[in-house]
């Protein structure tokens, strides 16, 4: 019996930890979303009660903002699939990988028009433009492997060119050989 005692005991003693644990992390994250409430509404008390900003131009903008996080949230991710897919092509290079290329650059270019014309407020104007500078510079750099992506193909296709002329020029030196011995 004092077996199954100190056994009771001791899942007893781990449950009332687990349940402290988890207690004090919902605590804690109360705490940040009191916080994050607190600082929303500082702002917004600044904004009306300083700035002169009317309460339902404040209002407006949070939805704007809440509607402009949601859609920069899923362009990320549109973004990150291409960046992806961008570089498995570069890794496995194959017939498809130009194509590849292709319709993941013409997609971070449309990416980049669409995020540029999304609607937000004022607040919100540093981090658009921040996001749009690197977004361009994902594009700029899809460009590029394009560019490099063609000038290869090219260059491959001139090696290719290259490669036959030699193979003809080899193949009519070898009949030339063979003609001569035929006559002799």
């Amino acid at each position: 019996m004092e077996g199954i005692n100190s056994t009771f005991l001791l899942y007893a003693v781990l449950a009332i930890l687990a349940v402290m644990i988890v207690v004090s992390i919902i605590k804690k994250a109360f705490k940040l979303v009191a916080f994050l409430v607190a600082i929303l509404v500082a702002v917004s008390a600044y904004n009306i009660f300083v700035k002169g900003v009317s309460p339902q131009e404040e209002l407006t903008s949070y939805s704007i903002d809440v509607k402009y996080g949601e859609n920069i949230k899923d362009y990320s991710i549109k973004i990150k699939a291409s960046v992806d897919n961008l570089t498995q092509a570069i890794k496995e290079i194959n017939t498809d990988t130009l194509n590849t290329i292709k319709r993941e650059n013409k997609l971070l270019h449309k990416y980049e028009k669409e995020v540029q014309a999304l609607k937000h407020s004022e607040k919100l104007n540093l981090f658009h433009d921040k996001y749009c500078d690197y977004l361009k510079g994902v594009v700029s750099s899809s460009d590029t492997a394009i560019e490099v992506a063609n000038i290869s193909e090219n260059k491959n296709v001139k090696v290719l060119a290259d490669t036959v002329k030699k193979i003809n020029s080899t193949f009519s030196e070898l009949t030339k050989i063979s003609l001569e011995e035929i006559k002799k």
